[in-house]
């Protein structure tokens, strides 16, 4: 007995050994690091293209669960050669080194591939560290990028952080140059009175929500988001707050607001238009138009494998003015703006009977009704656009392949188009100005080769005639009128852009060469403004020029000015409110809505608001106090349409005034008095029914005489001139 109590005592005197190496891990890895550069005790290849990584199964399968799941898959345990297809070589080495060292080191640019692959293999970790990478380096120019990638990849911590990033500096974001690649869907909500104000007045998003909703019911009914983007979308406000297409409400059911059948007409015809739009039961997409958005921003489309549940969701919001809503959302998975205009219901007589009331004092909406502007006869892009006489003219141009002869005018009032004698040659790709009553069509194309030819309409006689041919062929050539003469810069000559220059003369029927401009532009913008001209933007073959120069024809020079924000060919160009608007155009790689300002006081641009539909060779013009944007193509289609900027400069307006609001100048004259105008382009001033010219001679009489000099629309008397670019 004693012998075991002795034997316990010596155990329990043993010390127990307790070591830990902190530089074991370390050193395993290490050392299982320079196996692999060795390629000894290898038991895989993984064969990614054309390259081959050898490495140890244990070791990758501990960090990527698909790798795990590919080598212990019973069938595969044994093998030691896998190809691997629909990976990045380089972003999946830099993986293979993370499993061995722990680390990653990558320049910015390449965060979202190595993102990517890291989804890809399912190596969560990899991932994390790349999203908080991304989340922390938000900003205006890349948020919304990064907000389609996490959709696509389902991170919903970066999706969080992105949709606080995007609502907390919304502003910012929506003047970024992505904002302008997304879709737009534009709304006319009717039925928003003091009980939706009650409801969701202070709720911007809440509307939004609704209206998010109203588009995925819409998706989900054979319907593509091409279709939403194609026109202005005019829903009501039901009782019950749910949200409802007009064209969907019976006409007896619209209790007198007969305004709405013409918006049904129209959607009609569009989708009479429209093949195939029934009975498929998928949703469509027009090829490349969602997918290729995403491409531009960087941004793959969502793997297949990926849950077909799509998202639906407001990211952000923006109040523009007290019945303008600005949202980016998500639809079907693709970032899209949607504009929103509030139109006022006085009263409700039933969940699904819109009534319009009268609208809040000091609003557009008291100023415009739910008419649609009419359209043209036919689709007009690159047409020659000015105002006559208190009505739009539109000339030539061309709908597709077909260049166009003819001639139309609108009457605001009829709200018709009416034919004009059409041009005695077909005109598309060139520009019209105004001198004396006769229009000038100059140069251009016949569909088929450059013109050299130009030729006159008297407004007297109603008639054409040819004047002296430009000294050589040339099409999409700025045409703008100054001190009673009318120039035509740059062009096309049929292989190349060009920069010089020449100046019609009326007294003599001939040609003059001026000094060139310094550099070749075609599909330029040319307007008069404060007694020089400038020329705005154009492309030299396909690089489009955001760079503007001005001619001062006392000293025959042409003078760079500051360039605008956006590069921009086949913009409309006009003098709105002493300020030089340049509106749409293309940027290269598409049409565009988006507006800019030049103020000449302070030679600085601004972005003004966005137009309702993208217009790239569109037609421009001033008609009493408002900028006229017509026809033109979106990208997707030759555009019949027009649209105006409200006289509030806040946003375009594609409806008809309402009847008795001549206020707003639309039959081409001011209600203001003649004491109190100066007229637009900051040339001549009206005072008390004389003029002064700042510039020049006198060369209004009794504020009706014709704008000789072309430089201003005369503010109270028969003519307003303003040339487009086309």
């Amino acid at each position: 007995m004693m012998g075991v109590a002795i034997e316990q005592d010596e155990q329990a005197a043993v010390d127990i050994l307790e070591f830990t190496d902190d530089k074991h891990k370390d050193m395993t890895l290490l050392r299982l690091n320079t196996f692999r550069k060795n390629n000894q005790l290898c038991d895989v290849a993984l064969e990614i293209g054309a390259h081959e990584i050898r490495a140890h199964k244990a070791v990758l399968a501990s960090v990527s669960k698909y790798l795990f799941d590919l080598f212990t898959l019973e069938e595969e345990t044994n093998v030691s050669h896998y190809k691997l297809n629909g990976f990045d070589y380089n972003h999946f080495v830099k993986l293979v080194d993370y499993a061995y060292t722990a680390n990653l080191t990558v320049p910015e640019d390449e965060v979202k591939g190595l993102y990517k692959t890291a989804m890809q293999l399912k190596m969560k970790r990899a991932a994390e560290g790349c999203s908080d990478f991304l989340g922390d380096r938000l900003n205006a120019q890349n948020c919304l990028g990064i907000r389609a990638f996490a959709n696509i990849h389902a991170d919903t911590k970066l999706t969080h952080k992105t949709n606080e990033y995007i609502q907390n500096n919304v502003e910012a974001v929506m003047n970024s140059q992505d904002i302008k690649k997304l879709p737009r869907v534009c709304i006319e909500l009717i039925g928003v009175d003091n009980e939706t104000d009650q409801n969701y007045g202070s709720n911007d998003r809440q509307i939004c929500k609704l209206v998010v909703d109203w588009t995925q019911r819409s998706l989900l009914d054979a319907v593509s988001l091409d279709m939403l983007t194609d026109h202005v979308n005019v829903l009501y406000m039901t009782s019950d707050f749910t949200l409802r297409d007009c064209v969907d409400c019976d006409d007896e059911d619209l209790n007198g607001a007969d305004i709405i059948t013409d918006y049904k007409k129209l959607k009609t015809k569009r989708q009479g238009n429209t093949p195939n739009k029934q009975g498929t039961g998928k949703r469509r997409l027009s090829p490349g138009s969602a997918s290729q958005i995403k491409h531009v921003m960087g941004v793959e489309p969502k793997d297949k494998e990926v849950s077909e549940e799509k998202e639906f969701t407001v990211v952000a919001t923006q109040k523009i003015s007290d019945k303008t809503l600005m949202c980016i959302a998500m639809l079907e998975d693709n970032l899209t703006v949607i504009s929103i205009h509030l139109r006022a219901n006085s009263d409700r007589s039933g969940a699904n009977s819109p009534v319009l009331g009268t609208p809040r004092d000091g609003s557009i909406e008291k100023q415009t009704s739910l008419t649609p502007l009419a359209p043209m006869s036919s689709p007009r892009c690159s047409v020659g656009v000015c105002v006559y006489n208190g009505h739009l003219v539109a000339v030539g141009g061309y709908d597709r392949g077909e260049c166009l002869a003819t001639v139309e005018q609108y009457d605001i009032q009829a709200n018709i188009w009416s034919p004009l004698k059409s041009m005695k040659n077909p005109r598309g790709r060139f520009d019209v100005g105004l001198l004396d009553n006769k229009l000038f069509a100059i140069g251009g194309s016949n569909g088929h080769s450059e013109l050299r030819s130009a030729e006159m309409y008297d407004f007297g006689s109603a008639a054409w005639e040819p004047i002296a041919d430009l000294s050589l062929e040339k099409s999409s050539a700025g045409v703008g009128v100054l001190n009673g003469q009318v120039y035509c810069v740059g062009g096309w000559d049929g292989i190349n852009a060009i920069k010089e220059c020449e100046v019609y003369s009326l007294d003599t029927n001939t040609w003059l060469q001026m000094a060139p401009m310094n550099h070749a532009r075609s599909q330029t913008g040319l307007c008069p403004l404060n007694g020089l001209l400038y020329a705005v933007g154009g492309c030299n073959a396909w690089t489009c020029h955001n760079s503007v120069e001005v001619y001062d024809s006392e000293s025959n020079e042409w003078t760079l000015v500051p360039p605008m924000k956006t590069n921009r060919r086949g913009a409309g160009v006009a003098v709105f409110k002493g300020q030089l608007y340049v509106i749409g155009g293309h940027d290269g790689s598409q049409s565009l809505s988006s507006v800019e300002i030049f103020d000449p006081n302070t030679q600085t641009w601004r972005f003004g608001p966005d137009m309702v539909s993208c217009r790239a060779n569109v037609g421009c013009a001033v008609m009493g106090n408002r900028l006229f944007a017509v026809g033109g193509f979106s990208g997707k289609a030759f555009l019949d349409q027009m649209e105006y900027l409200h006289e509030s400069g806040q946003e375009w307006c594609s409806y008809l005034p309402k009847e008795g609001s001549d206020s707003n100048g639309l039959n081409g004259h001011t209600s203001h008095s003649p004491r109190d105008i100066e007229v637009m382009k900051g040339n001549i001033s009206v005072v008390n029914g004389s003029s002064k010219h700042k510039n020049g001679p006198d060369l209004l009489a009794n504020g009706n005489a014709s704008v000789t000099n072309g430089d201003t629309p005369a503010a109270n008397g028969d003519e307003a001139v303003t040339n487009g670019v086309h």
